[in-house]
């Protein structure tokens, strides 16, 4: 089958929520790379997705529309909160606590966290609008290869196994969001540095009088 590749519209935007609602797999352009995404409600589809990265267990992230949406899948406390206000929307995964009710699904990790994003760039936001406010998010490449920045950089096995793929041109940084988790209320630990510096952080961390973490090695390939 002739894979269906569109370049960015509202049109074909509206037709990827709709793939999307209906357990199809879509590539689609994000504010750092592009991304395979998925219902993260939809155990079939999101299974599909670990087999098109040839990826293991690890979970995978939700990218959404606003917190509202976020509120869906997990729990935000007060300190949580005050680092997504001055990091979203942008190029920023936290590890957040998820709700009871979506514990079951394999993006949540076995200590019961699963990574969130709230991405900036309008034509990601008007996907996930258009596929129901919450889209899975992880990077569309084949597990430890480089997350392609144009659809030029796609691997072809990708491209071969989704149903669709939006073109919205070169993304904005080329890396993959800085993941990032709040360990007991007073520390921030970094799990991957990738578009949001430590700089930045460090700011962050002084405003709200947090502790940061920084590890030796930060993985850039998901």
């Amino acid at each position: 089958m002739k894979i269906k590749i569109l370049k960015f519209s509202i049109h074909s935007a509206k037709l990827a929520g709709k793939i999307i609602r209906e357990g199809g797999v879509i590539v689609f352009p994000t504010d750092t790379v592009y991304g395979i995404g998925c219902d993260p409600f939809n155990d079939k589809s999101v299974k599909r997705v670990y087999e098109i990265k040839r990826r293991s267990g690890k979970p995978m992230p939700i990218l959404a529309k606003d917190l509202n949406d976020i509120k869906k899948i997990a729990e935000m406390n007060e300190v949580e909160f005050k680092i997504a206000s001055k990091l979203w929307p942008g190029q920023l995964t936290i590890l957040l606590n998820a709700k009871p009710s979506f514990r079951s699904s394999r993006l949540v990790s076995e200590d019961g966290m699963v990574g969130v994003g709230r991405p900036a760039w309008f034509k990601t936001l008007i996907i996930i609008e258009e596929s129901g406010g919450l889209l899975v998010g992880t990077s569309a490449n084949i597990s430890g290869l480089s997350p392609p920045q144009s659809i030029q950089e796609l691997n072809e096995e990708i491209l071969n196994s989704v149903d669709l793929v939006i073109d919205g041109g070169r993304c904005l940084t080329g890396k993959p969001s800085t993941v990032i988790k709040l360990v007991n209320d007073d520390r921030l630990k970094i799990l991957r540095l990738g578009s949001i510096t430590i700089e930045r952080l460090k700011e962050v961390c002084e405003e709200l009088d947090l502790t940061l973490d920084i590890e030796s090695r930060y993985p850039l390939k998901d």
